[in-house]
């Protein structure tokens, strides 16, 4: 019939009076289902149904300072690793931005990594050492230690036992749960992680 022939050209198959495969153009994974049993679906929807991704390979953003993305070149290594785990994979570099992200004053680095094994998941936070760079640890702290103070974000460090001192820094890649400080925090400085904002305005605080 017409309509089973239309069917087929979708890659669509029934099952029974009532039940339809709907068949994938291309192998993947599916990242995002917007569909539920006895859900009605058509073509005037305003999202797919479903969303799938070829995951064997994945892209990997990296935000770096000038100074460090002025001596990378594309098709250079990169070392990607999934924090607080042993996952740890090779990739290249794709391209390096052209244009500089106004806020954090960091390059955009884009970076191919093979991922046959899945272990990296679309938004993961990770950490990526670049082979050109400098092998220099990367300072983290808490997210929720940095605090806004107006356009500047800051942290508050013990430089003495009792005493804080509120210190602007400049941020990299941010997550729920920490903030890459690429300038103004050394690696081992005790930082304010709660309450922090509440700090902002205490008057015992040397600023």
């Amino acid at each position: 019939s017409a309509a089973g022939a239309k069917l087929r050209s979708l890659s669509v198959q029934s099952q029974g009076d009532t039940g339809y495969w709907v068949l994938a153009p291309r192998a993947g994974s599916v990242v995002q289902l917007d569909a539920v049993a006895g859900k009605q679906v058509g073509p005037d929807r305003e999202h797919p149904v479903a969303t799938i991704a070829d995951l064997d390979e994945v892209l990997v953003v990296a935000d770096l300072p000038q100074k460090d993305a002025a001596v990378l070149d594309p098709g250079g290594g990169v070392v990607v690793r999934l924090p607080g785990s042993q996952v740890e994979v090779a990739g290249t570099i794709d391209v390096i931005s052209d244009v500089l992200d106004a806020d954090r004053q960091t390059v955009p680095v884009r970076v191919r990594v093979a991922n046959e094994v899945h272990k990296l998941r679309p938004h993961s936070y990770v950490e990526a050492t670049f082979s050109s760079l400098p092998d220099e640890r990367v300072v983290q702290v808490p997210s929720e230690a940095v605090v806004s103070d107006g356009s500047t974000s800051v942290v508050f460090v013990e430089t003495e036992p009792g005493v804080l001192r509120r210190r602007p820094v400049q941020l990299g890649r941010q997550s729920a749960e920490r903030a890459e400080v690429m300038s103004g925090l050394n690696a081992g400085e005790r930082v304010v992680v709660r309450g922090a904002l509440l700090l902002l305005n205490a008057l015992d605080v040397k600023g």
